[in-house]
C-alpha cells in the first residue's frame, strides 16, 4: 500500500515537472514582491492598484531609463483589489515601511492611486468588519503576513475568509507547479492538444464582448459605495499627509467593451465623481478610461489586463504626456 501511494505520488510529481517544463505557468508578481522592492529602494513613486498594478512595473522601467536611476517606481498590485483593500494595504504592509525612512517618506514625491469603476462597487463575499465595512476576500490571500493570519484566526478560528491565506501560501510555495498555480483541467488538456486555452470563436468572443458591456451598464447604481469612497479619502488624506502629491488615476478599459450605454450610464458619472472627489481633496486626476493609443489587440483574452507591448506603448505614452510630471525631477533625456 505504501509503496503504491508513493509510486502514484511520484508518478504525480513527475507528470507535472514534464507539464510545467512544457508550458510554464506565467507568474505573476503580487503585494509581496511589491513590497519587497519599496524595501530594497527608495523610490520616488509609488503605485498602487489592483492587478492593473503590474502595469507601473513597466513604468518604473522606463522612470528608470529617462532618469539615468533618479526616478523610481514601486508597483503594489493588489489582485482583485477593491479601494478598501489598497487602504488596508497601506495602512499594513507600506506604511511601516516608510516609517522607517526621513519625514515618513525618504525619496518618496507621488502616490498614484490606479483604479477604474469596479474598484468602487461593493463585492459579495468577504466579512464585514466592526464598523459594516467590507472585508474584502482578496485581502487574505494577496496582503496578510502570517501574524494577520494568527491574528484573525485566534479571534474567528480556522474559517472560509482566513483560509484564503493558507491555500495561497500553498500556492507560493509549490512555486511554478503548473497543476498547483492552473487548477482548470480543461486548460492543462487544451494545452496538451497544442491548443491556446484562452482561445475562442468570434461568436464566443462577441458574447463576452457582450457580457462585459452588459456588466459596466447594469452596475451604475452600484457605483461609489460609501466605504470603498471613505477608503479612496483616507488614502488621499494619508498621503497627503506624509507630503505626498497624489494623483487618481483611471486605467484604461478595452475599447470593444465600451458602448455608448456604459460609457453614459456608468463611465462618465464615475469619471465625474472621482474627478470631484480629486479635487476635494487636492489630488490631481487623470482619466485613462478611453483616449490612449490602446487598441483592443493590446489586451489579454480576458478583456481586463493590458499585454507587455500594450504596456509598454501605453507607459511611454503616459510619461510623454499625462503622467510626465513624475519626470519632473529627472534630468532632461
Amino acid at each position: 500500500m505504501i509503496a503504491t501511494a508513493l509510486c502514484a505520488a511520484l508518478t504525480v510529481l513527475l507528470v507535472d515537472r514534464v507539464l510545467t517544463w512544457r508550458f510554464p505557468p506565467h507568474i505573476q508578481t503580487e503585494v509581496e514582491e511589491g513590497v519587497a522592492f519599496l524595501k530594497a529602494h527608495d523610490p520616488t513613486v509609488l503605485a498602487i492598484g489592483s492587478s492593473h498594478g503590474r502595469t507601473f512595473e513597466v513604468l518604473d522601467r522606463q522612470l528608470a531609463e529617462r532618469s539615468g536611476g533618479r526616478e523610481r517606481c514601486a508597483a503594489i498590485a493588489v489582485e482583485f483589489g477593491k479601494l478598501t483593500s489598497y487602504l488596508w494595504v497601506l495602512e499594513h504592509r507600506l506604511l511601516p515601511v516608510l516609517d522607517e525612512r526621513a519625514n515618513g517618506r525618504g525619496n518618496l514625491r507621488h502616490l498614484l492611486l490606479v483604479t477604474q469603476w469596479w474598484d468602487s462597487v461593493i463585492s459579495s463575499g468577504g466579512r464585514r468588519g466592526p464598523e459594516g465595512e467590507q472585508q474584502q476576500l482578496n485581502l487574505p490571500s494577496r496582503g496578510w503576513q502570517l501574524r494577520d493570519f494568527l491574528a484573525d484566526a485566534a479571534r474567528n478560528g480556522i474559517d472560509d475568509y482566513n483560509r484564503n491565506w493558507l491555500q495561497t501560501r500553498f500556492t507560493r510555495m509549490c512555486g511554478d507547479s503548473l497543476l498547483v498555480r492552473d487548477r482548470g483541467h480543461a486548460r492543462i488538456w487544451r494545452l496538451l492538444r497544442g491548443l491556446d486555452p484562452d482561445e475562442f470563436s468570434p461568436e464566443a468572443y462577441q458574447r463576452r464582448v457582450e457580457d462585459w458591456r452588459s456588466m459596466i451598464a447594469l452596475n451604475a447604481s452600484n457605483l461609489c459605495d460609501p466605504h470603498e469612497v471613505t477608503a479612496l479619502r483616507r488614502i488621499v488624506e494619508i498621503a497627503r499627509a506624509r507630503g505626498l502629491e497624489v494623483t487618481v488615476l483611471l486605467y484604461p478599459l478595452k475599447p470593444a467593451t465600451v458602448d455608448e450605454t456604459g460609457r453614459t450610464r456608468t463611465l462618465q458619472p464615475f469619471s465625474a465623481r472621482m474627478q470631484a472627489l480629486s479635487a476635494e481633496l487636492g489630488a490631481r486626476f487623470v482619466d485613462c478610461t478611453s483616449g490612449s493609443p490602446l487598441t483592443d489587440a493590446d489586451f489579454a483574452n480576458d478583456f481586463d489586463h493590458v499585454l507587455a507591448k500594450g504596456n509598454d506603448t501605453w507607459c511611454r505614452w503616459a510619461l510623454d504626456g499625462v503622467l510626465s510630471f513624475l519626470l519632473a525631477g529627472a534630468a532632461p533625456r
